[in-house]
């Protein structure tokens, strides 16, 4: 199948995103009423660059990796007690690569932070590059998620970003790549 790009127009890609900071916030109001000493972490996973007709077995990869960290018991059935996952494609017009990535919002005890079970970047960085299956150290970026509901809107944005998204269907209405 060939590769088609979409522009979510921004009025479209605006209405998602209210839509996905709603429910998130939902959400996350409801573990904030019956966690209230937790806190909350933003986590960007990444890969290498990959051109179009690699996409979608670059996004099958992470899709795989996710799947192997989140069944980790020393990581996530310990130390992660939620979280949220917006899978983010960006376009390198200059290489014409693209860059398929994660924008992670994560829900910890305030515990992590001072115990045995706080993991810094070097670690995620290990953990993922071990999920990934790859031999290269990808990019992560961890910091704790600050701003309360305008944190949650700033990470929920990822999920609907106006940018280029691929697709096989030429029913929609679509430039050819």
């Amino acid at each position: 199948a060939k590769f088609c790009k979409i522009r979510l127009c921004p009025m479209c890609a605006w209405r998602r995103s209210l839509k996905i900071f709603a429910q998130t916030s939902k959400i996350m109001d409801c573990y904030d009423r019956l966690n209230p000493t937790h806190k909350y972490i933003f986590l960007t996973l990444t890969c290498r660059n990959v051109t179009g007709d690699l996409l979608a077995g670059q996004i099958d990869q992470l899709s795989g990796a996710w799947r192997n960290m989140v069944r980790r018991a020393d990581v996530f059935k310990r130390q992660i007690k939620g979280w949220f996952r917006a899978l983010e494609i960006t376009h390198n017009l200059q290489t014409d690569t693209y860059h398929p990535h994660y924008h992670c919002i994560l829900a910890v005890p305030d515990s992590y932070f001072t115990g045995h079970d706080y993991m810094p970047q070097a670690d995620w960085v290990w953990l993922w590059r071990q999920c990934m299956g790859v031999d290269y150290d990808p990019f992560i970026d961890v910091r704790l998620l600050r701003g309360g509901k305008s944190g949650v809107a700033e990470a929920s944005k990822y999920a609907a970003k106006p940018t280029d998204y691929l697709i096989t269907d030429d029913n929609y209405n679509v430039d050819t790549v």
